[in-house]
């Protein structure tokens, strides 16, 4: 990192675009410091590691191998789990404090205490009381309704890292950690009752003339 620079971080993003340029978004993504490098086979991702390797080298860029991972299957990288099945939340990026705020709140469902009897009684298979004394569906944290779900769906939604997924996209993502009766259907309110996302439909912008070309951007930061 280029200390005493203004705007160190940025300038460096665009001094790791620049040594990259040819491979980024082919095997290799970076954000800051940090160079993800993925293959399709094992031979080709040799080929890969000894490509960036000799890059860094050649401009005088060094990696420290204590912080350095080589031959994983799944990785976190910026708060997602990315693997060869595709990109998926990182569970560990769950907040504790979260889980604990939706076990307080299971509290108060009737529903979801009903089915922690049942659970316990074993009468519900599906249901399981998780060892932290929260209620499962399957692997899955039961949100029960109120303001915490209600959370759960802007987060998804609207938060910088979610970029107003559509239903389907937002849906998947949440049933990987989460579960409550009529997810599908909720989630399909919430991308409905979204302003932007209203506002960004064909149907709803205003003709602004003929179509006029836009500069292709020359980086993608």
């Amino acid at each position: 990192m280029l200390f005493g620079v203004t705007n160190a971080p940025a300038t460096f993003m665009n001094l790791m675009n620049l040594v990259f340029y040819d491979v980024l978004d082919k095997f290799v993504e970076d954000f800051i410091d940090d160079i993800l490098v993925y293959s399709k086979s094992e031979a080709e991702h040799a080929e890969h590691l000894r490509y960036v390797l000799q890059t860094l080298r050649e401009h005088r860029l060094f990696a420290k191998y204590s912080k350095c991972l080589f031959w994983l299957d799944r990785i976190a990288f910026l708060g997602h789990m990315v693997s060869g099945d595709g990109i998926s939340m990182d569970p560990e990026k769950i907040q504790s404090t979260l889980v604990e705020r939706i076990k307080a709140a299971q509290a108060g469902d009737s529903f979801l205490q009903k089915c922690r009897e049942l659970a316990v009684a074993g009468l519900r298979s599906e249901f399981v009381v998780h060892e932290d004394g929260s209620l499962r569906f399957g692997s899955r944290i039961c949100v029960p309704e109120g303001d915490v779900r209600e959370e759960i769906l802007r987060e998804a939604h609207s938060s910088p890292y979610s970029i107003h997924p559509r239903g389907t996209k937002m849906y998947k993502d949440l049933k990987l950690n989460f579960w409550w009766r009529g997810m599908k259907r909720s989630v399909a309110r919430s991308v409905a009752k979204c302003l932007v996302c209203q506002q960004v439909k064909a149907e709803h912008q205003c003709i602004a003339g003929l179509l006029q070309p836009l500069l292709i951007p020359e980086w993608k930061w």
